[in-house]
């Protein structure tokens, strides 16, 4: 479905780089082929390849390595990007508060076309991640529960 919307008669030519951000609290449904077949659609796309794609692993068991397919290859390659662990509700909030942060103002600060696709299409400051990554919290989170489920 996400290769489908990524077509570019549905974004345009011209436009900021899409951001997606891929929660996943387990193992793909889908026959392996068939999601290894997706994701290299993906990274094919004129659009699949400018976007900043991002994975959150929740809990404790999940199948990292599909996860991983599914980040941005720039940004695995350049910036050695691995799918975020988010062991507990604190933790996928600050991840998600970081990515959509991040990812927004990197792709709003990028002007893009389908054309040209260099190493690095957009500028994603992953270095802004490792505060989540341990270190006491330093987001609000109100009444919030680490073991609210949502």
């Amino acid at each position: 479905m996400l290769n489908e919307a990524m077509a570019t008669e549905k974004i345009g030519k011209r436009n900021v780089p899409p951001v997606c951000i891929l929660l996943s609290d387990g193992y793909c449904t889908d026959a392996d082929a068939d999601y290894d077949q997706a994701i290299a659609t993906l990274d094919k796309l004129p659009w699949g390849i400018k976007a900043i794609r991002i994975a959150i692993g929740i809990g404790e068991d999940y199948n990292q390595e599909q996860l991983d397919q599914f980040i941005s290859p720039y940004l695995r390659r350049e910036s050695k990007l691995q799918t975020l662990a988010a062991s507990d509700v604190r933790k996928l909030i600050e991840y998600i508060k970081i990515v959509s942060t991040q990812a927004a103002t990197a792709a709003s600060s990028t002007r893009s076309t389908v054309q040209g696709q260099g190493n690095m299409p957009v500028q994603f400051n992953t270095s802004a991640l490792e505060p989540a990554t341990g270190g006491p919290v330093a987001v609000s989170y109100g009444n919030l529960d680490p073991n609210d489920v949502f």
